[in-house]
């Protein structure tokens, strides 16, 4: 079976799983959805703890990243501050430094910068940026926002293939993290959800009260840091030379090769939605 066979029977599987998360577990702020990402991203941390080991002896400790969107979920639930999770990722950390000042004697702190380094990086991928995607269960009118947010990703993701398999020949190279990639595959990954983002106010006016001006930018802004969001972890991918994140999901590698574009789209979505007061 073909790589591509095997990617779409994956997604034919886990995103009608998503979809029922959302729609059939809404209740205490959309568990469902917040569940099967907090897995997800569980076994992403895994997968970058296993990808920085390849370069540096990180700690074990970076499975305490687990605790951010744990803490994210659980503050903003109580009605708390969402900056509960930062001070936990402080912590953490200040917690790594004060390991590393012991642990480090056994090579005589030559390798205790990339130590901590390295076990920060997890902390903050896909540590802290998992929050921004557990702080979408909280948008006013979540499951609506959630599901346009999914929709841009997804669609950037998709268009940015086949647009680059249909004209991408002669323009591909530029980037070079990810060489197979081709400019005209950028272009379609993000014009294609800011027409979507456009056109949502305009078929689903009763959920979505920007202008169409509004949704084209923040189809066109999140579409942006979705690819952005491919591209950093092939960035990490080609440090630590794999090729895949991991093996969890048939014809497209580790979770990590899933979820990537979500992180850094998550934050670019919900700080547009919050700079034209839409929440």
């Amino acid at each position: 079976m073909s790589t591509l066979a095997k990617r779409i029977i994956s997604s034919a599987v886990l995103l009608p799983l998503l979809v029922l998360f959302i729609l059939i577990f809404p209740q205490y702020d959309m568990i469902g959805f917040v569940f099967f990402f907090t897995v997800a991203f569980a076994m992403g941390i895994h997968e970058m703890y296993t990808i920085v080991k390849r370069k540096v002896n990180i700690s074990k400790l970076s499975y305490l990243a687990i605790l951010l969107p744990i803490s994210e979920y659980i503050s903003r639930h109580m009605g708390e501050e969402s900056l509960i999770s930062f001070h936990i990722f402080a912590a953490i950390v200040i917690l790594t430094f004060a390991v590393e000042v012991f642990r480090g004697a056994a090579d005589d702190f030559h390798k205790s910068i990339e130590r901590v380094a390295g076990t920060t990086l997890v902390f903050l991928y896909p540590g802290l940026l998992s929050t921004f995607v557990i702080d979408m269960a909280f948008i006013p009118a979540s499951t609506a926002y959630i599901f346009l947010y999914l929709i841009f990703v997804f669609s950037s993701d998709t268009f940015a293939f086949f647009v680059g398999m249909l004209f991408g020949r002669g323009n591909q190279g530029y980037v070079k993290v990810s060489p197979k990639k081709s400019i005209a595959g950028y272009i379609g990954g993000s014009f294609i959800p800011a027409i979507i983002g456009a056109l949502a106010p305009v078929v689903f006016p009763s959920y979505f009260a920007f202008s169409p001006f509004i949704g084209f930018f923040l189809g066109l802004f999140t579409a942006i840091f979705a690819e952005l969001g491919d591209l950093v972890e092939s960035l990490f991918k080609r440090s630590a030379g794999v090729k895949d994140s991991g093996t969890a999901i048939p014809g497209r590698g580790g979770v990590l090769d899933s979820v990537d574009s979500l992180m850094l789209a998550a934050p670019a979505f919900i700080t547009l939605l919050r700079v034209v007061e839409i929440i």
